[in-house]
């Protein structure tokens, strides 16, 4: 618990540092993040062995998260089948299928962040999925610690109770208030039904965000995806939640403004 606090604390800074910074540090915080990612979920889907494919899902996620050119997807599918047909090592097609799933969907989630850093307040905006994922996480967290009882999904997550999703609902509604108190003494008109509504929503899919990340786990029989985050695990046992809410906050704010 001490260590998971610790490893949180200054993770909370160096994100708090990233976003009050230019929109470029977000992009290449993101692009980075993204990148350790994909390779995090090669390496636990047994991928990671094939090393070209491996490098070039990478270099990928860095430029694809930044860019979303389509000629980049063009790029790494050439590249995947030309592994495929010519490799030193036989690649199975479920293989490449994997991993082109992996080197597309993680940076295509998470370029959804830089996104909303471009839109109008796009440097106050992009902080809702934040408030949302990490205090949904966190309340869900320590609710289910201390009053969790009935089991959420015992398969895929046998510690994740309802109590604990409900304590992750009010977390991120509390959080999403308090983020419209800063938006209003800072001069903005916050808008506290559509913040509420879409703290609910994101909430929930930032909650089953988390639950897909851990059914690759199940399935694969690992704990975490990584350990560059002690106490925590690797970047996209943190940043499950956080990658699947960046694309819902984005599209209900343009039906559900908060400001």
């Amino acid at each position: 618990m001490k260590q998971r606090v610790i490893t949180g604390t200054v993770c909370a800074l160096i994100l708090i540092a990233v976003l009050l910074s230019h929109e470029i540090v977000l992009k290449i915080g993101v692009s980075v993040i993204a990148a350790l990612s994909v390779y995090e979920v090669l390496k636990v889907t047994d991928i990671e062995k094939y090393k070209i494919p491996t490098v070039s899902a990478v270099l990928f996620a860095l430029v694809f998260t930044c860019f979303k050119q389509i000629i980049f997807l063009y790029f790494i599918i050439i590249l995947f089948f030309g592994y495929f047909m010519f490799g030193k090592k036989q690649m199975q097609f479920e293989e490449i299928s994997k991993a082109f799933f992996i080197s597309v969907f993680v940076p295509m989630l998470y370029g959804y962040l830089i996104l909303i850093r471009g839109m109008e307040h796009g440097q106050i905006l992009v902080w809702t999925v934040f408030v949302i994922s990490l205090l949904t996480d966190t309340f869900a967290y320590f609710t289910g610690c201390l009053i969790g009882k009935h089991k959420l999904a015992p398969v895929i997550s046998p510690k994740k109770t309802v109590e604990g999703a409900i304590g992750g609902f009010f977390g991120s509604v509390l959080g999403m208030i308090g983020l419209c108190f800063v938006f209003d003494s800072n001069g903005l008109v916050a808008n506290y039904f559509n913040a509420i509504v879409i703290a609910v929503v994101c909430s929930a899919v930032s909650q089953f965000g988390d639950l897909c990340a851990s059914s690759i786990k199940r399935q694969y029989g690992i704990k975490d995806y990584g350990n560059i985050m002690p106490g925590h695990g690797g970047m996209m046992d943190r940043f499950d939640g956080v990658i699947f809410t960046a694309p819902a906050v984005y599209y209900l704010m343009l039906i559900l403004p908060i400001i």
